[in-house]
């Protein structure tokens, strides 16, 4: 039976009272209903109670109150337009948490608007989270490439998402004396009996540092799992980032650059990457000349990995030849048309950055 009529609403209030999980109307007039807000027009907010639905004209309509867990309960587990429409009422109500949690759900499925990445990105980036929200701005942008907030963001995140620095090799060498604790520097006897020398030339500035394989076009290879990838600056070095979010369906995430190498006469590729978190990433390289040539996996720890080194020599990668098997060489080392990492990641997240990738 629909309700028509305020007063057999305000009676229904009274049924409702000790509901825990209802939205709630707040009327100018002072009046709360308890109810389940169905829809909200420009005209009416339609609330369903106990014996119907009522519709209360949006003019006497002071605020709503949403109850977010109850809907949140629910909702069917693939209903992720459901899942976009409570995180906007979240961030109307100002609960990030449920906002960032559903639209981390919802964004790119069916029937979400391309806009979901884009709140969601900055969500992460107020949670402190500027990989994941560098990810999904990205996401965006594939949609709508021209959007200048977007893009400002991404460039803002780009900045801010660096490695540490990485550790010298070498410990500086220098030549001042010694001088034992509590002691002073005697003065020299004659000051002015030592004849001025002309100051040493200032030391040559050191040359600008050579850019690997890094400094040039990347990609996400479809087969993989989804992941941004973007040349950052760390104090003007560049390095490849790349950032892999977690929930994928692949075993790895791929990132290739599609270029003509010519590898012949060189023993081994090198690079070094850092590993964000605390767990070992299992890495690997695939070298696609005229076949698919894949190295067996190096682990990588977390934090700074300094020259790794894959052995492009020998006969222990897999290609199709060898039904996958670890038992071939790479054939046509001199002419490689495509270099691939692959992050063994499963469905976990993995943010890695990539430096100095070079062949000796």
């Amino acid at each position: 039976m629909f309700i028509r009529s305020f007063s057999q609403a305000f009676l229904v209030l009274c049924l409702f009272a000790s509901s825990s999980s209802a939205d709630i109307v707040y009327m100018v007039d002072g009046l709360a209903i308890r109810g389940e807000v169905r829809e909200v027009t420009p005209d009416k907010v339609y609330l369903l109670l106990e014996d119907g639905v009522i519709g209360i004209p949006v003019a006497r309509v002071k605020r709503i109150d949403y109850d977010l867990e109850a809907r949140r309960g629910r909702l069917a587990a693939d209903d992720f337009k459901g899942r976009y429409d409570i995180a906007q009422l979240a961030i109307q109500k100002g609960s990030s948490r449920i906002a960032l949690e559903e639209l981390t759900a919802a964004a790119g499925k069916q029937d979400v608007p391309a806009g979901a990445w884009k709140q969601l990105a900055f969500l992460m980036r107020d949670a402190g989270d500027n990989k994941g929200a560098l990810a999904a701005v990205s996401q965006y942008l594939k949609t709508v490439p021209d959007d200048a907030e977007a893009l400002e963001l991404k460039q803002l995140l780009l900045k801010e998402i660096t490695p540490p620095q990485k550790p010298d090799k070498t410990a500086p060498v220098t030549n001042e004396p010694s001088v034992a604790p509590g002691t002073v520097d005697p003065a020299p006897a004659d000051t002015a009996s030592v004849p001025s020398q002309p100051a040493p030339a200032a030391a040559p500035a050191a040359p600008p540092k050579q850019e690997g394989l890094e400094d040039g076009t990347w990609q996400v290879e479809g087969w993989g799992n989804s992941a941004t990838v973007q040349i950052t600056l760390s104090e003007g070095n560049k390095i490849l980032a790349i950032i892999s979010p977690a929930g994928g369906t692949q075993d790895k995430t791929a990132v290739g650059t599609a270029r003509r190498l010519d590898l012949s006469g060189k023993k081994r590729l090198l690079f070094s990457a850092h590993v964000d978190g605390k767990s070992p990433l299992p890495v690997g390289l695939a070298f696609i000349t005229s076949d698919y040539y894949e190295s067996r996996l190096v682990s990588l720890k977390p934090g700074w990995n300094t020259d790794v080194s894959i052995d492009i020599t020998g006969s222990d990668f897999k290609c199709r030849d060898t039904n996958w098997a670890f038992k071939s060489d790479i054939k046509r080392l001199n002419r490689v048309d495509k270099l691939v990492f692959l992050l063994y990641n499963y469905r976990n997240s993995a943010n890695v950055f990539l430096d100095d990738i070079r062949a000796e």
